[in-house]
Order: structure tokens, then C-alpha cells, then sequence
């Protein structure tokens, strides 16, 4: 035979339409193999399906495979474990699954160098039961044809595909357990995913250089972990949040130099903790007006060009500390004027330019500090009886 099968049990004869399964792992790592394994005209595998230079235990190999085409292996539709198509430098294409509805575990495409796009291989593909992982496919510039794809039990990471320039085509993608598009410079947009409601861990978009927005994530509603968006060069804004309604991790912002605003929170009521450090073109911080708890630490540090924090003017908890600390050219913090209660520290220092200091007037008045109170280094310093004595700024 020119395939490998582990735990080989075959049951899957081409004359038979009664036993059509295979039980045990498939490695293919030639187009001699894919072609004799396609012949069988199988419609499913009780194991793992590799294709690329595979040893028997699922490594790879340091060879190049003369796999060209997939489409011999279009009668499957089914794999109960992973399917892994890795290091096949000749495969333009993964076309030969238009048949294939489930796959128990994993859907692994990575390395595959002359791969230019993904578009109507899975269509009839419904469910995965662990992770969808697009990885180091250096000249894949689009996604699509996962149409019918509704759940990825476990991971959806897109990662170091350096000339991908579009995701899409996931359009009734609904809940995945955690999200992460990462380290593709040349990506533009992420549309198509016009279904995805809930991610139930971590949610991370980082270091994606021409990334401009979000907005084809507009029907998120709910993310159990981290939202995590970081070194992102080209993100303007947060649009595509606007129905957001629960983090139940920490909402991190950190190092996006070209983020001016982060209008676009419109439905957030509860975070863990928040983060807003580095983002060098962020002029004011407003927008959040749903906002009603913090459950740790409220941090907004080292943004250049932050001239107000204004909004949050339904906030009413902080479970944490509030830091506001090297903002070079804050001049007022006007928001945060419901906010009731902070178990934690109140510390605003090295703000150089910053006189205004009202938005703690109720927190202060109302006895709501737990923690210390920590104010110096700023261009006005009032004490605590100053802000409750409506002493809490300095005009020009």
C-alpha cells in the first residue's frame, strides 16, 4: 500500500458502500499516497488524517513532499480526530473536502508556502471539536468557504501568515473557546463574522501592522476571558465592539500607536480589569458609557498625547486600584463621575500637565476610597479636602 495506517484495523473497501471506515491514523506524504488512499472512496476515519512529512508518531520531518492535490480525498466526511495539512511547499490549494461535515479534534494548515487562498474547501464543514489553526502560510493572502462552520470547541488561532490580508468566510461561526488573530503584518480586515456571539476565554488581536478595524466582529456579545488587543500600528478605533456586553477577564490596550479614540465600547457593563498603556496618537478616553463595574485594577499609563478621560460616567465600582500615572499632556480627568466605590489605592502621579482633577469628587465626598490616597508629580496636587471642597482644579 502506498499509505500508512496505525492501529491499523481497515475496514473500508472501494466495491463496498457498507464499510466505508477507517480505524487508526492516516499519514499521506506523497501524491502517490493521497492518490492510492483517495481510490477507496472512504467517508470516514476513526483516528488522525497528516498530510506532509510525517513520521508514525505525528512529528514533522525536515523533507519537502511533491503533494500537489487533494481533491482524491473528496469522499470523506468525517474525521474523529485531527486533521493536520502541514509543510507541503507544492500545494497551491486544499481543495478535496467539500464533502468533509466534522472533525472530533483539530484542524491544523500551517507551512504550506504556496497556499494563496482558502476559498470553498470546507464548505459542508459544521464543527470542530477542539481548534481551527491557520498558521506560518507565508503567502496565504485570504480565507473563506467555511460557511457552514458553527463551533470551534477550543482554540481559533490565526497566526504569522505574513501576507494574509483578509479573514473571512466564516459567517455562521457562533462560539469558539478562545480567539486569536496574531502577528499577521500585512492584515487589513476581519469580516464574516456576522454570527459569532460568544468566545468563552481569551480574545486576543496582536501585532497585526495594517489591521484598520474590527468591524466584521460587531455581533460579539461576550468574552469569558481577556480581550487583549495590543501592537496593533493601523487600528484607529474600537468599532465592531458596539455590542459587547461582559469581559469576565481584563480588557487590555496597550501599544497601538495610531489609536485615537476608543469609541466603539457602546454595550460594556463589566470588565475584570483594565489596562490602557502606550497607545501614542490616543487623544481622549470616551465612549464608555455602559460601564458600571471594574472588578480589579483600573490603569491608564504612559499615552503620550491623552489630553482628557472623560466618559464613564455610569461607573460606580472599582474592585481594585485606580492608576493614572505618566500621561504627559492629561490636562483633566472629567469622567468617572458616578464611580461610588474603590477597594484599592487612588494614585495619579507624573502627569505633568494635569490640573483637573473633578471626576473623583464623588468617590471622595461619599467615602468610597478603601485605599490610599496617592496624588503628587501633576501640575496641581489637591489633597483630598481640597477635592471635597470643590477645590479639585486650576485655570490657566
Amino acid at each position: 500500500m502506498g499509505f500508512v495506517i496505525v492501529s491499523s484495523i481497515i475496514s473500508c473497501e472501494k466495491e463496498s458502500v457498507i464499510h466505508e471506515t477507517i480505524k487508526g491514523n492516516i499519514y499521506l506524504s506523497s501524491q502517490k499516497e493521497v492518490d492510492h488512499f483517495g481510490s477507496f472512496q472512504c467517508k470516514k476515519i476513526e483516528g488522525n488524517l497528516y498530510i506532509g512529512p510525517y513520521d508514525d508518531y505525528g512529528d514533522i520531518q525536515d523533507v519537502i513532499t511533491d503533494i500537489k492535490n487533494l481533491e482524491p480525498l473528496n469522499s470523506l466526511d468525517s474525521i474523529d480526530g485531527d486533521l493536520n495539512i502541514c509543510k507541503n511547499f507544492n500545494l497551491s490549494n486544499i481543495n478535496g473536502f467539500e464533502n468533509l461535515s466534522f472533525i472530533g479534534n483539530s484542524l491544523t494548515i500551517a507551512r504550506n508556502n504556496s497556499l494563496h487562498k482558502i476559498d470553498g474547501s470546507f464548505v459542508k464543514l459544521g464543527y470542530i471539536g477542539q481548534s481551527f489553526v491557520l498558521f506560518e502560510n507565508e503567502n496565504l493572502e485570504t480565507t473563506g468557504g467555511f460557511n457552514n462552520l458553527t463551533d470551534v470547541a477550543s482554540i481559533f488561532y490565526i497566526c504569522q501568515n505574513n501576507r494574509l490580508i483578509s479573514i473571512g468566510g466564516f459567517e455562521r461561526l457562533a462560539r469558539v473557546g478562545y480567539f486569536a488573530v496574531e502577528h499577521s503584518p500585512g492584515l487589513e480586515e476581519i469580516v464574516g463574522f456576522d454570527c459569532l456571539d460568544q468566545v468563552k476565554d481569551n480574545f486576543s488581536i496582536w501585532n497585526n501592522a495594517s489591521l484598520r478595524d474590527l468591524v466584521g466582529l460587531n455581533n460579539l456579545s461576550y468574552i469569558g476571558g481577556n480581550l487583549t488587543l495590543n501592537q496593533n500600528g493601523s487600528l484607529l478605533n474600537l468599532e465592531g465592539f458596539g455590542n459587547l456586553d461582559s469581559i469576565g477577564g481584563n480588557l487590555f490596550i496597550i501599544g497601538n500607536p495610531r489609536l485615537k479614540s476608543l469609541d466603539g465600547l457602546l454595550s460594556l457593563k463589566s470588565v475584570g480589569q483594565i489596562r490602557i498603556y502606550a497607545n501614542d496618537s490616543l487623544l481622549h478616553i470616551t465612549g464608555i458609557e455602559t460601564l458600571e463595574r471594574i472588578w480589579g485594577d483600573f490603569n491608564v499609563m504612559y499615552n503620550g498625547l491623552l489630553s482628557t478621560i472623560d466618559g464613564f460616567n455610569h461607573l460606580k465600582f472599582v474592585g481594585g486600584g485606580v492608576y493614572i500615572i505618566k500621561n504627559e499632556s492629561l490636562i483633566g480627568i472629567i469622567g468617572l463621575s458616578t464611580l461610588a466605590s474603590t477597594e484599592g489605592t487612588l494614585e495619579i502621579r507624573y502627569n505633568k500637565n494635569l490640573m483637573n482633577l473633578c471626576g473623583f469628587q464623588h468617590l471622595l465626598i461619599s467615602n468610597g476610597l478603601k485605599g490610599h490616597y496617592s496624588v503628587g508629580d501633576n501640575l496641581y496636587n489637591p489633597t483630598v479636602e481640597d477635592i471635597v471642597n470643590n477645590n479639585c482644579s486650576i485655570h490657566e
